[in-house]
């Protein structure tokens, strides 16, 4: 299944307190992804940073299958994180999520200010880019400009001799467009607050 699907979440736009209650977490946690925050080595995350690393990998998930399902509604507790592992070096975390019969592998970015996630996109035959970026303002016009910049700007980087564009299919999800082969390849855009994002594959 070819598409892409990412996720960011600003932790300045979080509440800590209202995170930790069981009131709030339990409507997109289940009793199992609870009881794996346990399971993590001792001091490796604070509880609120991964409550949002789980919503960050279920988003992602949601949007990856929703380029091939636009009817999909997003039900945060029908996607499941049944594996999280813990970083070895400065490479992030990795898990899986899984909705119904399909799972995903997901790598997620942590630090004291966001957690961005992507669905590991990566095949023999193409190659994962991803990348995050603090902005100065968070209007949604704002968000919205910029990281379709910020993820041109990087494009014409990698591919210089060539020039990208980013379109819409007649659903409203994203996806890059090779003005010389007219390739059309998946993109995922996010953002929140402060930050910005974006995951593709070519």
């Amino acid at each position: 299944m070819i598409s892409a699907g990412n996720d960011i979440v600003s932790f300045a736009e979080t509440n800590p307190v209202r995170t930790k209650q069981p009131a709030f977490y339990k409507k997109f946690l289940t009793d199992a992804e609870v009881k794996r925050y346990h399971l993590l080595p001792t001091g490796a995350m604070l509880f609120e940073h991964y409550v949002w690393l789980l919503w960050s990998a279920k988003e992602a998930a949601f949007k990856f299958l929703q380029r091939h399902n636009p009817l999909l509604v997003f039900s945060p507790s029908r996607f499941i994180v049944d594996n999280i592992i813990a970083p070895t070096k400065a490479d992030g975390w990795i898990g899986s999520v899984t909705y119904t019969n399909i799972k995903f592998g997901f790598h997620s970015v942590l630090n004291n200010d966001f957690v961005h996630t992507v669905i590991d996109l990566s095949t023999e035959n193409t190659t994962p880019y991803r990348a995050e970026k603090r902005i100065a303002t968070s209007t949604l016009a704002d968000q919205s400009s910029s990281v379709r910049a910020f993820c041109l700007d990087q494009i014409a980087t990698l591919f210089p001799e060539d020039d990208f564009k980013i379109l819409k299919t007649p659903d409203g999800i994203p996806v890059l467009r090779s003005e010389s082969s007219g390739l059309s390849y998946p993109l995922s855009l996010s953002h929140h607050g402060n930050y910005i994002a974006y995951s593709f594959c070519i």
